[in-house]
C-alpha cells in the first residue's frame, strides 16, 4: 500500500370521408300517397357500398414539389372514390328499378283482383235479377228493356270513372317518382359536393402542414451542416495548433528541467523557485495539449492500443510518483491498494495510466484540505475494477452524466482545465471494452470506477 507522505506542508432531452351514412338513411325518399306501404321502395334499408380511405396527413404545394407517393395516393384515392360513386349510383338505379317494378306489379294484380270481384259481383247481381224477373210476371218486358239500358249505362259509367282514378293515380305515381328523383339526385350531388369540399380542405391543411415539416426539417439540417463544418474545422484547428505548439512548449519543459538540475550552474532559491514554476505551468500546457490531440485522435479512430499482461502493482508505482506530491500540498491522505487478485491483468498500461492519473487529479482538485482519496482495485476471472474514492464535494445529480461529455465542467465558473479529462478516459476505458461511471453525493464525496475485461484485446 502506497500512502503520501504524513508532514504537513503550507501549500493549499385522402381523408375520402365520403359521408355514405348520411346517404343511407337521409335519401330522403317521401312516401308516395295511395301506395301501399309494403311496396314502398325500402330506402331505410338501402346502403350503398361504401369504402373511407385515409391519407397520410397534408398545404399549397405544386404536384411537382408534393412528393411522389403523396400524388399517387391521392390518385388512387380520387379514382376509388369515383368508382365507389359509380358503384353506389349503379346500386341505387337498379334497386329504384327494381322496386318500382314490383311496385307496379303489385298494383296491378291489386287491380286485377279488383276488377275480377266487381264482375263477380255483377254477374251475381244479373242473375239475381233475372231469377226476380221470371217469378214476378206483373213487371211488363218494355219496363226490363229500361232497366237493363240504365243498368249497362250505368255500369259504363262506372267503369269510365274507375279508369280515369286509375290514370289519375298511375300519374300521380309518376310525378312521385320524378319528384323523388330529382330530390335524391339533388341530396347525393350535395353530399358529394360536400365531401369534395372537405377533402379538399383537409388535402389543402395537410399540403402546408407537410410545407411547413419540410421548411423545418430543411431548416434543421442546414443548421446541422453548418455546426457540423463549424465543429469540424475547430477540431482541426485545434489539433494543428496542438500540434504545432506542442514543440516549443515540450523545448521550455525540457530547459527548465536542465535548470533545475543546475547543468548551467548554482541557482538561487527564488530563481530555482521561478523555473519550478515555468516547468510546472510548461507541464501543465503539455498535458492540455495532449488531451487535445487524443480527442483528434478519437474522433477519427485513429486511437491505437497496445494490450497485453500488465503488473497493477507498478501501474500503482508509476502513477502515485507525481500525485502523491500533488496530494500532499493539499494535505491529502491518498492510498492505494491492490487486492491480491488483480494483481496481473492485460490492458495498454500508458493509457490506463493516463486514465488513473485523470480520474485521482480531479479527485484531488475537488477535494477540500485534510481530505482523503483511496484508489482500490477488486477482480474476477473476467474483469478487473478500479475505483477511486475521495471525501470531496460530490457531484450534483443534474451533472451526473454530463461530467463525462466533452468540454464539461462541474461549475459554470470553473475554468481548471478543458474539461476533456473525464470524456477522454472514458474513450479509452471503452476502447478496452470496459466502462467508467460514478457514485456521487453531493458533500460526501464521489467514486469513479472503471471496469477491464481481461478479453480487452478482442476490443482494442
Amino acid at each position: 500500500m502506497l500512502k503520501s507522505p504524513s508532514r504537513k506542508p503550507q501549500c493549499s432531452l385522402d381523408y375520402a370521408a365520403l359521408s355514405c351514412s348520411s346517404l343511407d338513411s337521409e335519401l330522403f325518399i317521401h312516401q308516395t300517397r295511395a301506395i301501399p306501404s309494403a311496396h314502398l321502395m325500402d330506402f331505410q334499408s338501402f346502403s350503398p357500398p361504401c369504402t373511407i380511405t385515409q391519407h397520410p396527413t397534408p398545404g399549397k404545394m405544386t404536384n411537382k414539389t408534393k412528393p411522389s407517393n403523396l400524388v399517387d395516393e391521392r390518385k388512387r384515392t380520387d379514382d376509388s372514390l369515383d368508382a365507389e360513386r359509380d358503384r353506389s349510383r349503379k346500386s341505387l338505379a337498379e334497386t329504384k328499378l327494381q322496386t318500382q317494378t314490383q311496385t307496379d306489379d303489385d298494383i296491378a294484380k291489386e287491380r286485377a283482383m279488383a276488377d275480377n270481384v266487381a264482375e263477380t259481383n255483377r254477374n251475381n247481381a244479373d242473375l239475381s235479377r233475372k231469377e226476380h224477373r221470371f217469378y214476378n210476371t206483373q213487371i211488363p218486358p218494355q219496363s226490363h228493356t229500361l232497366d237493363d239500358q240504365l243498368l249497362r249505362n250505368e255500369r259504363l259509367e262506372v267503369y269510365a270513372a274507375v279508369e280515369l282514378e286509375r290514370r289519375n293515380v298511375d300519374e300521380a305515381f309518376h310525378n312521385e317518382r320524378e319528384v323523388q328523383g330529382a330530390l335524391l339526385e339533388m341530396i347525393i350531388t350535395q353530399e358529394r359536393s360536400l365531401t369534395d369540399i372537405n377533402l379538399r380542405a383537409e388535402r389543402t391543411q395537410t399540403d402546408s402542414e407537410i410545407d411547413t415539416s419540410s421548411r423545418q426539417l430543411n431548416s434543421e439540417i442546414f443548421e446541422h451542416q453548418i455546426t457540423k463544418t463549424s465543429l469540424t474545422t475547430r477540431d482541426e484547428f485545434l489539433a494543428i495548433f496542438s500540434h504545432d505548439l506542442r514543440n516549443p512548449i515540450g523545448t521550455v519543459s525540457n530547459i527548465a528541467d536542465m535548470l533545475l538540475e543546475e547543468e548551467a550552474g548554482p541557482l538561487t532559491p527564488t530563481l530555482k523557485q521561478w523555473i519550478s514554476a515555468v516547468k510546472t505551468s510548461a507541464d501543465s500546457a503539455l498535458r492540455l495539449i495532449s488531451d487535445i490531440l487524443d480527442i483528434e485522435r478519437i474522433s477519427h479512430n485513429n486511437l491505437a492500443l497496445n494490450i497485453k499482461p500488465n503488473s497493477i502493482k507498478k501501474l500503482f508505482r508509476e502513477a502515485s510518483t507525481g500525485l502523491l506530491l500533488q496530494a500532499l500540498e493539499k494535505q491529502i491522505d491518498l492510498q492505494f491498494i491492490a487486492s491480491k487478485s488483480s494483481l496481473d491483468f492485460p490492458f495498454d498500461f500508458d493509457r490506463i495510466s493516463q486514465v488513473l492519473s485523470n480520474l485521482v487529479t480531479n479527485a484531488i482538485k475537488f477535494t477540500p484540505k485534510g481530505g482523503s482519496i483511496s484508489v482500490r482495485t477488486t477482480s474476477t476471472d473476467a474483469v478487473l475494477t478500479v475505483s477511486v474514492q475521495d471525501s470531496g464535494v460530490g457531484i450534483p445529480r443534474n451533472k451526473s452524466k454530463v461530467v463525462f461529455e466533452k468540454f464539461a465542467q462541474l461549475h459554470d465558473k470553473d475554468r481548471r482545465g478543458l474539461g476533456l479529462g473525464l470524456h477522454i478516459s472514458t474513450m479509452l476505458v471503452q476502447a478496452h471494452g470496459g466502462n467508467l461511471s460514478v457514485v456521487s453525493e453531493p458533500g460526501k464525496g464521489s467514486t469513479f470506477s472503471f471496469t477491464l475485461p481481461r478479453d480487452s484485446a478482442q476490443h482494442s
